[in-house]
């Protein structure tokens, strides 16, 4: 990080201090106080940017795919995810889902399972709810906002999600935001609301949705763009904290190409 603080000598800054007999304590108190001031002038603050939303297709086809299934029964299954917990997802449920008792049940599996996976002393407000999406759109999520330069921040001008964020910061950084993420499950769609994963043909498995958009909500997505082949990775200037790590087939970092790019649309 570049030193950005002002060049203020010493001496045009306390002609008093260094003319008259001043206490040591007490000088080294005021520079300090000064430096701090100087820091505080120069440092980044804190901004909320908007998540971005991904919204992930249908597919036709029956897949039929298991991992990790439990082998017990289900109940106990989940009474040993909460007891694992290393996370609270608080869940609010809009007035669809609340008519649906078998998707509040399927999506707070999916997210007890979430709760084993990630780390945080500050509870994960989400809110999921059933809604048109368009044909063939099973769901979407991302997070309500990004953050950057918050306190306790890793990395300066790198986007946070906000789940992400307040868990490194220890509080809740805009309290006036009513959710880290948001849910939309799709109307229509012919949905499988078992938590065992033995989804019969032609159905989509209501758990395994709610656990990968739970993904999205969590920032699992890339702050990017694409347009008549130029790609970039910045969303106004600022990466996302995951896509910092994203590197090409030689092991290069992404974000070391030109940005915009046709490199980055490549």
């Amino acid at each position: 990080m570049k030193n950005n603080y002002p060049r203020l000598g010493v001496r045009k800054i306390f002609p008093t201090l260094l003319r008259k007999s001043v206490p040591l304590m007490t000088t080294i108190t005021t520079l300090a106080m000064l430096l701090f001031g100087l820091y505080s002038s120069t440092a980044q603050k804190m901004q909320k940017m908007p998540g971005e939303t991904i919204v992930c297709p249908a597919g036709p086809e029956n897949e039929f795919t298991q991992v990790n299934i439990p082998k017990v029964n289900t109940g106990d299954y989940q009474r040993a995810l909460e007891k694992a917990a290393t996370a609270q997802f608080d869940i609010t449920f809009g007035p669809g889902a609340q008519a649906n008792p078998g998707a509040m049940e399927a999506f707070q599996f999916a997210l007890d399972i979430w709760a084993t996976q990630v780390v945080s002393a500050v509870p994960i407000k989400v809110y999921a709810e059933f809604a048109d999406l368009g044909a063939g759109v099973l769901a979407s999520s991302g997070p309500s906002y990004n953050v950057t330069n918050f306190p306790g921040a890793p990395e300066e001008d790198v986007q946070y999600p906000a789940a992400l964020a307040n868990s490194i910061a220890g509080e809740i950084l805009f309290p006036e935001e009513n959710y880290d993420f948001v849910v939309n499950l799709g109307n229509g769609i012919p949905w499988y609301y078992g938590t065992d994963g033995n989804t019969p043909a032609g159905l989509y498995d209501f758990a395994t949705v709610a656990l990968h958009e739970a993904g999205h909500g969590l920032g699992f997505t890339t702050v990017r763009s694409y347009n008549d082949g130029v790609g970039s990775l910045r969303n106004g200037g600022d990466p996302s904290i995951f896509g910092v790590f994203i590197v090409d087939g030689d092991g290069n970092l992404l974000l070391d190409l030109p940005d915009p790019s046709t490199d980055l649309g490549d």
